[in-house]
C-alpha cells in the first residue's frame, strides 16, 4: 500500500524531494527534480550555502543562479539547514561527499552524519537513495547508474539519473 501510494505521487509529481548534501552532486540533483516538477527541500550543513542558495544564487558553477532563483521564486525548491525539514519527504537523495583516505578507502563520515539526520527524520513509506561516487562495500546492491558528475563537468548525465519512468520507479522501489 505504501509503496502505490508513493508511486502515485510520484507520477502525480506530487512527491516531495529531499536532497541531503547540496555540493556538486546535490545541488544539480536538487534542481533537476524542480526542473522536473517536484517541490525540492534541500538540506546542507553550510548555513552561507543554504543563505546564498534561498538568495537565488549557485555556488556551484555548473548551476546557473537563474535557475536556482527561479526555483526559489515559484517555490519549488527551499534550502535548509533544519534537518526537521525532511519529515515532509516523500524520497530522500543523499549526495554527501566520500573522499578518499590515505589508504584509498572512502571516508564515510558524511554518509554517516546524513544517515543520522535521515533516520531521525524517517517514516513509513520513505523512499532513501545514496548517491556515491566512490565504490564502497554495502550490505546491498544499490541500484546505480551513471556515475556522479566531477566538478566542472557539466550535469547532463544528472537529468538521466531522474528521468525514469514511473515503471523503472517501481522496479527500483521493488527492489527494497
Amino acid at each position: 500500500m505504501l509503496k502505490a501510494q508513493l508511486l502515485s505521487r510520484i507520477e502525480s509529481r506530487n512527491a516531495v524531494v529531499a536532497v541531503v548534501g547540496l555540493g556538486y552532486v546535490g545541488l544539480p540533483l536538487a534542481m533537476e527534480f524542480a526542473e522536473a516538477g517536484f517541490t525540492v527541500i534541500g538540506f546542507d550543513v553550510s548555513q552561507r550555502v543554504v543563505d546564498l542558495l534561498n538568495g537565488g544564487a549557485s555556488h556551484i558553477q555548473d548551476i546557473p543562479a537563474a535557475q536556482v532563483a527561479r526555483h526559489v521564486a515559484s517555490g519549488r525548491f527551499v534550502a535548509t539547514t533544519d534537518a526537521a525539514r525532511m519529515k515532509d519527504a516523500d524520497a530522500i537523495s543523499i549526495a554527501v561527499p566520500t573522499p578518499l583516505g590515505k589508504t584509498r578507502d572512502p571516508d564515510m563520515t558524511y554518509v554517516h552524519a546524513a544517515t543520522q539526520a535521515v533516520v531521525a527524520q524517517a517514516h513509513p513509506g520513505l523512499l532513501i537513495v545514496l548517491e556515491m561516487g566512490t565504490l564502497v562495500w554495502l550490505k546491498f546492491d544499490p541500484a546505480h547508474y551513471p556515475p556522479p558528475p566531477e566538478p566542472g563537468a557539466g550535469y547532463s548525465n544528472t537529468r538521466a539519473r531522474i528521468s525514469m519512468s514511473a515503471a523503472d520507479a517501481a522496479r527500483m522501489i521493488s527492489a527494497f
